[in-house]
């Protein structure tokens, strides 16, 4: 028998917490009051932690030191949750930003953007090469051979090397002799000294420096005049701009999806890896866009509703809070569904109850 009788407990089972529950935040407006209260979602974990701080007085007049009052000297108290739900309202707080930015779908221009096409791969051909953007819009606009400015053709041997046709030649071909804009040696332009003249074919006459131009396999092929080679050490050097005008499937090839493009196997008008210039549109999608760590406290109000089938129910509202992102980890989960961390600090808004008032419901009044 016990020492004393038990007592009956008719009040634990009517009044057990169980349940997740639903946490909402109404952010302060600029020009005064509050935003409507939005639920932050599927809550994974919610935790009111409490910092305290004491003050105490002691005696030791009887020679043994004891506590005579304590008094709470600090109090803060903030609602810690993990969410897993990753709107963009969320995502702003979660990376702390400032504004989100909502911008519509649209297909946006390129012009003359500068890309170098893929260098040819002794198996398969010509290899893709990445646009700066995916979802392109076809038709293609356009695709021009881009200038080449100061390329190094080569350097003068002496003797009569440079007179037979390929002893030099531009990496890439030539539609026509004035594609040809400027032909230096050490740095001096010849056709102004010693007075050259830029020909198209591969038979030069005094005087002359010839191209080969075309789509043939000897475009940009450079032959020197019988006795007029380039003396030992002299540096070559040509700028000069294709003008071949290309065409879709016909010169190269696009993918919309993925945005590259790649040349077409054949003698052509193009060479692997030759810069290019295109100019095409792309389409962008309705997107959110988010500046994260510009704002990293956001003012408002809370609420806490836990409304479960079973056990008590609460309905808190919180008149003043500090919402901000946590140390956490920000972590992609394969595993399960990843949640996100945000701390919400209760601020005294300075009146009677600074913290709100708790509604609460035991079991058979919320669930009768």
């Amino acid at each position: 028998m016990p020492a004393d009788t038990r007592p009956s407990d008719n009040i634990t089972e009517d009044n057990l917490l169980i349940g997740m529950p639903f946490v909402e935040f109404a952010p302060a407006l600029s020009g005064g009051g509050f935003g409507a209260f939005r639920n932050l979602g599927i809550i994974n974990e919610a935790a009111i932690a409490k910092e305290i701080e004491t003050v105490a007085l002691r005696s030791a007049q009887s020679g043994i030191e004891v506590l005579v009052r304590e008094l709470v000297r600090r109090f803060e108290a903030r609602l810690n949750v993990e969410v897993f739900q990753f709107s963009k309202d969320n995502m702003q707080l979660y990376f702390a930003a400032s504004t989100v930015t909502d911008v519509g779908a649209s297909s946006t221009a390129v012009v003359d953007e500068a890309v170098t096409l893929g260098a040819d791969d002794a198996t398969h051909g010509p290899t893709w090469k990445d646009l700066a953007n995916t979802s392109v819009v076809s038709p293609f606009t356009d695709l021009d051979p881009a200038p080449i400015v100061g390329e190094a053709v080569g350097t003068g041997q002496g003797g009569t090397f440079g007179e037979t046709t390929g002893d030099f030649a531009l990496d890439f071909k030539i539609n026509v002799i004035g594609d040809v804009t400027t032909y230096y040696h050490d740095g001096v332009d010849v056709t102004g000294t010693p007075g050259k003249t830029l020909v198209a074919g591969s038979a030069p006459t005094t005087d002359q420096i010839a191209f080969v131009t075309g789509t043939g396999a000897a475009g940009g092929d450079i032959t020197y005049a019988t006795g007029e080679a380039p003396a030992s050490g002299v540096v070559i050097t040509v700028d000069y701009t294709p003008s071949f005008a290309l065409t879709e499937n016909t010169h190269y090839v696009v993918d919309y999806l993925d945005g590259r493009i790649r040349r077409i196997t054949g003698e052509q008008e193009l060479r692997g890896s030759q810069p290019v210039l295109a100019d095409y549109s792309y389409q962008t999608l309705d997107e959110s866009q988010i500046d994260p760590f510009t704002q990293f406290v956001f003012s408002g109000k809370a609420r806490v509703r836990h409304l479960t089938d079973v056990g008590i129910n609460i309905i808190w509202e919180i008149p003043a809070v500090d919402l901000r992102l946590t140390d956490d980890d920000f972590a992609f989960n394969r595993e399960e569904f990843a949640v996100g961390n945000l701390s919400i600090t209760l601020v005294d808004d300075g009146s009677a109850a600074p913290y709100g008032t708790l509604r609460f419901f035991d079991e058979p009044t919320a669930n009768p």
